[in-house]
């Protein structure tokens, strides 16, 4: 995913000449400083878990993912300050070892989940996955991507010369960090506004989360909607306009085209709820729900349609993006194996410098034999075959290091957060599910078996990539390579302890799948392994949304965002569209603004905007992220603890809690809002409010969370060309 700082740095292409010159680090090679220290690790372990769990929650709920590098980065620099000694490579272990957790997470709920929609489906219910099953994979997928990407380190880094944007992005924001100055506060800050918005909407119920409506047009609904979540604005923020309209395209493509089409058509659909999320595909002959766009209310209509006929268009899409991007970087990626099998044989490289100090090549083989056997009784356990679980163990290795090299390699291209995951994953599930068909492995065993495969190849490309970036950053700032290799093996178990309890009990409270979690790359890898073992995939939606990519290949715009954008709800895509919009006029401001000053100046100025947007986003994210995780443990305690905890109460304290951090964010008048809006809310709320209501206001109020998205617009806005602010306005006064 591109943040906003990546804006003004275009990477080289793939096959652009390597530029010779001398490498100096930040921190010279002859210079020794702590770095594994007990406060890094302990701090970056509890973000690995931390930030991990809200990645997953927010991959589930909107299907994209951020990079932790730079909010972890803050936070080391802004909680390590209170320490007497603390340095920039100290603060490098800190993200290093956090960032494993969010880039592992990503590899996790982009597969496992697929197990749990897949059981749902008739004649599957004995397809099961348990949480210390999860675990297992998570650990071995997570731990295999690290110590596949160790001897691709010296390749990639040192001798390619990768650019690795977001790497080079990170290392910027340690070496500034060293100066001081406000990201800490503004990532706090956001931190407290998105888990405090989230607190009262999600598990207090003031208002309704999404505003829609359609009116019937003869046969076909005009449909619009949008969530009112602050923290789909900031995902749109952090990866701009050009994501977020292409993001919306695809929403467009799919509610203002097909949908349309589908209904004038007057082919019967599937309405039964529980079939919606599902790659099914039932032509749906002899069943009792069927009804076509003129039976329903045009809203329904249209949610019906986009379940059971949108989603497959979609995911066709997203089959065809991912095969073409590998396709397009065939050259790099066959270079990228190249490469690396050839690091594993260098044994000899030089290791005498402490910057190029990697783990040992012959503990990085050791453990991953070692890491092979849990992995073989799994695959014995879900197909039932000692034969074939050796066949799939050894897939699991060989496609492990090859789609490891191959997401090593797009993130020094394109950055880590725009690898295309899945797209390797879905290569990997089709090739083993079509090895496992033909060794005689049919329905749920022939799923569990190409899942677990699957799993587990996804999670090392997941976190080869992110951990190469890290290694990059490392490189920069004169790191040492075997101490940022064990903090991102330490940063990965972390969070694979905890990945199977994440999982479900998101599951368990809002159900993956869901209007609330609609998990869009699992629902593809459930459809994909259903249609390709159950023959119930319709394979003529999927070739519409193929044709779709095809088409989009030829205009030359990239498959997948769009892609997702047909998948998502269109509620989801069009905050995510504003907050790209208001980032392209952040950053529009800013470069006008800018102009005129001295080129090192201009950059300082820019540079800062963009890290403190940037950081006020991800605090946004990660608090309504985390709250939420935390809303999900209460209702699994307690299924009625969401509705009532006298949220007028509560709101009237948060909103206390608004006004005095806006008026540490900000202007004095921002803080006079933020109280009047959610004390106004809250005391109407205790007004009004009856114990066990759906919601405080009614089930259909939405005005108070457009206040408040409105409210947050202007602080997203506000706080990164705060500093800008004041410097013309000190050089007005001067």
């Amino acid at each position: 995913m591109a943040t906003v700082l990546e804006k003004q740095s275009k990477p080289e292409a793939p096959n652009a000449p390597v530029k010779v010159g001398v490498h100096t680090p930040h921190i010279s090679a002859d210079r020794t400083l702590p770095e594994l220290t007990l406060k890094a690790i302990l701090l970056g372990l509890t973000l690995a878990v931390v930030l991990g769990a809200a990645n997953a929650y927010v991959g589930l709920r909107v299907g994209l993912t951020v990079s932790a590098s730079i909010p972890a980065a803050v936070i080391s620099m802004g909680v390590l300050r209170f320490f007497r000694d603390n340095n920039i490579l100290e603060n490098n272990i800190v993200q290093t070892m956090t960032a494993s957790g969010p880039a592992l997470a990503a590899g996790v709920i982009f597969t496992v989940p697929a197990a749990l929609l897949l059981q749902q489906l008739p004649g599957n219910e004995s397809i099961a996955i348990t949480w210390w099953q999860t675990v297992l994979i998570a650990l071995v997928g997570g731990t295999l991507g690290v110590l596949f990407t160790i001897p691709l380190r010296r390749a990639f880094i040192v001798d390619a010369q990768l650019p690795f944007p977001e790497g080079v992005a990170c290392a910027e924001v340690l070496k500034v960090g060293e100066k001081g100055g406000d990201g800490v506060k503004y990532l706090a800050g956001a931190i407290v506004i998105g888990a405090g918005y989230n607190f009262l909407m999600l598990g207090n119920r003031l208002w309704a989360e999404v505003t829609q409506g359609a009116a019937r047009i003869g046969n076909v609904p005009a449909y619009l909607g949008t969530n009112l979540e602050p923290i789909l604005m900031a995902v749109g923020f952090i990866v701009g306009a050009r994501v977020g309209l292409l993001l919306f395209l695809g929403s467009a493509l799919a509610w203002f085209v097909l949908i349309p089409l589908f209904l004038t058509t007057g082919v019967p659909f599937v309405t039964d709820p529980l079939q919606w999320p599902r790659f099914v595909g039932a032509d749906g002959v002899g069943d009792p729900f069927l009804a076509t766009g003129a039976e329903m209310d045009p809203l329904t209509a249209a949610q019906v349609v986009w379940n059971s006929k949108i989603r497959l268009v979609g995911g066709g899409a997203m089959i065809a993006g991912g095969l073409y991007a590998l396709y397009k970087t065939r050259k790099s990626l066959g270079k990228a194996l190249t490469e690396g099998i050839a690091a594993f044989k260098n044994k000899g490289a030089d290791t005498r410098v402490r910057t190029e100090r990697d783990m040992n090549l012959g503990l990085v083989l050791a453990a991953v034999g070692v890491l092979a056997i849990p992995m073989f009784f799994v695959f014995q356990m879900f197909t039932q075959s000692w034969a074939v679980a050796a066949v799939a163990t050894g897939v699991m290795l060989v496609a492990g290091f090859f789609f490891s090299a191959v997401a090593g390699y797009m993130a020094g291209v394109v950055g880590s957060s725009n690898n295309p995951i899945s797209g390797v994953t879905i290569v990997t599930l089709i090739f083993a599910s079509l090895l496992l068909l033909v060794l005689g492995m049919n329905g749920p065993v022939g799923i569990l078996g190409a899942l677990g495969i699957g799993a587990v190849v996804c999670c090392a490309a997941a976190i080869g990539g992110d951990n190469l970036q890290d290694l990059k950053t490392g490189y920069l700032v004169g790191s040492t390579p075997w101490k940022q290799q064990t903090a991102q093996v330490a940063g990965a178990i972390a969070f694979a302890l905890t990945a199977g309890g994440v999982v479900f009990l998101l599951h368990e409270a809002f159900t993956i799948g869901s209007a609330d979690l609609p998990a869009p790359q699992a629902n593809l890898m459930a459809g994909i392994l259903n249609g390709l073992f159950g023959g119930q995939l319709d394979w003529g939606l999927i070739g519409l949304g193929a044709l779709i990519g095809l088409t989009l290949m030829a205009f030359k715009l990239p498959v997948m965002a769009v892609a997702v954008g047909i998948y998502l709800p269109f509620p989801t895509t069009f905050p995510i569209l504003i907050g790209g919009l208001l980032a392209e006029g952040v950053n529009r401001y800013t470069l006008r603004k800018t102009k005129d000053l001295p080129e090192a100046e201009r950059k300082e100025v820019v540079d800062t905007v963009e890290r403190n947007g940037l950081l006020f986003s991800s605090g946004l994210i990660a608090g309504g992220a985390l709250i939420g995780i935390v809303i999900a443990g209460l209702i699994v305690v307690n299924p009625d603890t969401v509705g009532f905890y006298a949220p007028a109460v509560l709101g009237l304290l948060l909103a206390t809690g608004v006004a005095l951090l806006a008026s540490r964010l900000g202007k004095l008048r921002f803080a006079l809002a933020g109280a009047l809006l959610l004390g106004g809310i809250a005391w109407t709320a205790l007004l009004i409010n009856q114990p066990g209501a759906a919601y405080t206001f009614s089930s259909h109020a939405e005005w108070p969370g457009f206040l408040i998205f409105a409210y947050v617009a202007a602080l997203i806005c506000y706080i990164p060309i705060r500093a800008l602010l004041v410097r013309d306005r000190e050089g007005k006064q001067g």
